[in-house]
């Protein structure tokens, strides 16, 4: 089982915007284009551009499966 920090994430988003992880925490949601990626319906580039635009674009092209994939935190038992 993989531990998810989804604060990883908004870390990384947030250092591309010069601005707080605090700051883009309300702007991220599970929604339906999370589910879609999720389920494979939508594309990185699709995702990634929906998530740029619900952060409204703070984060310019910069979000990317690597920023994305830092969410994985590791293993736990």
């Amino acid at each position: 089982m993989l531990d998810i920090d989804f604060s990883r994430a908004l870390v990384c988003w947030a250092g591309h915007a010069s601005c707080e992880p605090d700051d883009l925490i309300g702007r991220f949601a599970v929604d339906d284009a999370y589910k879609r990626h999720e389920r494979g319906e939508l594309s990185d580039a699709e995702f990634f551009s929906g998530l740029r635009a619900s952060l409204r674009d703070q984060c310019a092209t910069h979000s990317s499966s690597r920023d994305w994939n830092a969410i994985f935190a590791g293993e736990n038992a």
